[in-house]
């Protein structure tokens, strides 16, 4: 069987007013400057499925992974170890968990697996033929370090 591929994205963007993760001050959304997705790609070579599925969110916690990988087995037939699940790191994105001075968003982490998981299902369900192929390039502008210099010279 020659490689096939499919790819889906599924909207996890939560209601207005939930903290946002992973800052060291809490802060709640206000408004929507862009849509939060799962991402996911999945890849069959007729031997082995596996999936990737990228989520606009801090991180993506060990249980949460777990969730989606158990929903995914069922909806997908991916095995859990074929299954790498992980976040963007935004900072823009639904509290997860506590971190620094922000309170979880429970019912969103909650809620998320399930939509994680029907992105890569969605995936699955959509392959089609395809071939592999490579490209690179540079792009020092859109790479910065923002680690706080302070006016002693510490970092």
């Amino acid at each position: 069987m020659a490689l096939q591929a499919g790819a889906a994205r599924v909207d996890i963007t939560p209601r207005l007013g939930g903290h946002l993760d992973g800052n060291v001050a809490d802060r709640v959304s206000t408004n929507i400057h862009d849509q939060l997705y799962a991402q996911a790609i999945v890849l069959d070579n007729g031997e082995t499925r596996l999936g990737i599925v990228v989520c606009d969110l801090i991180v993506v916690l060990r249980d949460m992974a777990d969730e989606v990988k158990r929903l995914v087995a069922d909806q997908a037939g991916i095995a859990p170890e074929n299954l790498l699940v992980t976040g963007t790191h935004t900072h823009y994105a639904p509290a997860v968990f506590g971190a620094f001075l922000t309170e979880p968003e429970p019912e969103y982490a909650a809620s998320v697996p399930a939509r994680i998981a029907d992105a890569v299902a969605l995936a699955a369900r959509r392959l089609q033929p395809a071939q592999l192929g490579w490209a690179f390039t540079a792009c020092p502008t859109e790479v910065h370090n923002r680690r706080w210099h302070l006016t002693d010279g510490t970092v």
